[in-house]
């Protein structure tokens, strides 16, 4: 629960019921709201691998799927 995480030691001396009122302890310079010059750069990595496919699912995945059992054609009930 929260009240439980709140209540941790770590969060000691905590004013909960003030925290909007504070000053924080660090104000990030922002230019506009596309600015990401607070977080670290990163290069672009692209895995095709792990790109979604649109092939039908395969191997060992297809024991993941819900499966009907097969009605004959014949036993089958109207629609």
């Amino acid at each position: 629960m929260l009240s439980n995480a709140l209540a941790h030691p770590w969060f000691n001396g905590i004013a909960w019921d003030k925290l909007y009122q504070m000053e924080a302890a660090f104000i990030p310079e922002v230019n506009d709201e596309l600015d990401t010059q607070n977080f670290e750069n990163f290069d672009e990595v692209y895995d095709e691998s792990q790109a979604p496919s649109n092939q039908p699912a395969q191997g060992s995945f297809l024991n993941l799927l819900p499966t009907r059992p097969q009605v004959p054609e014949n036993q089958r009930e109207p629609l």
